[in-house]
């Protein structure tokens, strides 16, 4: 999974208007969320965050494009 998830990381997923430490800020807090819902056991909280992470990524990716 680790492979994987390296091998799709394309570098920082910066939008048009965030800082490199704005984005670190948001990003880290968004994986601590993440990882206090899986460490809590739920499992909806965990999905839901790790959906709006991915598609808030995906959309930052979509600015350099």
């Amino acid at each position: 999974m680790a492979r994987v998830l390296i091998g799709l990381w394309n570098g920082l997923s910066i939008g048009e208007h965030t800082s490199e430490e704005e984005y670190a800020r948001h990003s880290l807090k968004e994986h601590e969320e993440l990882m206090d819902a899986i460490e809590k056991g739920n499992s909806e909280k965990a999905a839901s965050l790790m959906g709006e992470h991915i598609m808030r990524s995906y959309r930052d990716a979509l600015t350099h494009f």
